[in-house]
C-alpha cells in the first residue's frame, strides 16, 4: 500500500457499508366480517352528529346495520361487536359505550382522521309547538331585526337582505338553516318556559342575543 493510501486510511473515515435492503412488511390481513345479534345492533340505532348540519342515522334492517344520510342508505360490515366498515367511503365506525353500557357516541375514522360523533335525539315538533317561536326578534346593538313565521307547517326566518330562510328542527329549541351566516339558531326560554329570544351559533355572532318582542 502506497503512502497516499495510508494517509487516506488514517484521516478519512471508511466508506459506509451499503444500506441493508429494507424488509418489506407484509400487509395486515383484512379483517373478516363477523355476525352480530339483532339485540346488539338495535343498541346502536339512533342519530349521531358528525358536525353542524351533519347527522348520521343508524338503523337495523334485518341482520344488517345501516347508515343513512338524506337520500342514501349504506349497509355496514361488522368487523367486531363495536367496529363496522363503511366500505364505499373507506371508513370505519367504532361505537363507544359509557360505564353503564349505553352507546354515547361513535368515532368515524377515515384517512387517518378520527371524528367523534355524539349520539343525539332529534326533535320532531308539531305545529302547535312551532307556534311558540313565531314573532319578531331584535338586537339593539346591531339595530337588526328578524321575523320568525310559521308557514306551511315549518318555521321561516326573514333575514334582511337574504330573503326567507327555512329553519329545520334539530334538537329541542335548536334549528338549522342553509344560510352560512346563520347555520344554527338556539332559542332561549325563561323559567316559565316561554320563548324569550335566540342566539346564533356562528363565531362572529355567538355572543349576541336577539330578544323576542313582548318578552321581558
Amino acid at each position: 500500500m502506497g503512502p497516499m493510501a495510508a494517509i487516506v486510511d488514517i484521516y478519512l473515515p471508511a466508506p459506509a457499508p451499503p444500506p441493508a435492503a429494507k424488509k418489506m412488511l407484509a400487509p395486515e390481513p383484512a379483517k373478516k366480517a363477523v355476525k352480530i345479534g339483532p339485540k346488539v345492533l338495535d343498541g346502536y340505532a339512533g342519530d349521531y352528529r358528525l358536525g353542524t348540519g351533519q347527522v348520521l342515522n343508524i338503523s337495523r334492517s334485518g341482520s344488517d346495520l345501516v347508515l343513512s344520510i338524506p337520500g342514501q342508505k349504506f349497509t355496514l360490515t361488522p368487523l367486531s361487536e363495536t367496529e363496522f366498515l363503511f366500505d364505499l367511503a373507506g371508513a370505519t365506525l367504532m361505537f363507544q359505550k359509557d360505564k353503564e353500557g349505553k352507546v354515547r357516541q361513535l368515532v368515524f375514522s377515515q384517512g387517518g382522521n378520527d371524528l367523534p360523533a355524539p349520539r343525539i335525539v332529534l326533535w320532531k315538533p308539531g305545529v302547535e309547538e312551532l307556534t311558540d317561536y313565531a314573532g319578531s326578534y331584535s338586537n339593539d346593538e346591531l339595530n337588526l331585526r328578524f321575523a320568525v313565521e310559521l308557514r306551511d307547517g315549518a318555521l321561516v326566518i326573514k333575514a334582511p337582505g337574504q330573503g326567507d330562510v327555512r329553519l329545520a328542527p334539530d334538537e329541542k329549541d335548536k334549528f338549522l338553516s342553509t344560510w352560512r351566516a346563520m347555520p344554527k339558531i338556539v332559542f332561549q326560554r325563561d323559567d316559565q318556559n316561554r320563548v324569550t329570544g335566540f342566539s346564533i351559533e356562528s363565531a362572529p355572532l355567538r355572543d349576541l342575543v336577539f330578544r323576542k318582542d313582548g318578552q321581558a
